[in-house]
């Protein structure tokens, strides 16, 4: 009957350890989950704003080239009514 209670009481404190080093990874796992969530959230941020760099610097140049092909054209436009009148 000894043997039985003893071998109860094993089986009960390795079902214990069992369940106890189950919880801990599962808390571990959820840890590193929210990590990797907030990982991908920072990406999608920095991501967001190259994007939205690279949009503002690809405008600011279209916009300057913009303007150096009206005075371009301006100055050609000048050229031609000065030489028109000569």
């Amino acid at each position: 009957m000894e043997t039985v209670y003893f071998g109860l009481g094993a089986l009960t404190v390795m079902v214990v350890l069992l369940i106890t080093v189950v919880v801990i990874g599962v808390v571990k796992l959820k840890n590193v989950l929210e990590e990797l969530r907030q990982e991908r959230e920072v990406r999608r941020e920095v991501i967001g704003n190259l994007n939205r760099d690279i949009e503002n610097v690809y405008r600011n140049i279209s916009d300057e080239v913009s303007g150096l092909h009206r005075q371009i054209d301006s100055r050609y436009d000048q050229l031609r009514n000065y030489i028109d009148k000569k």
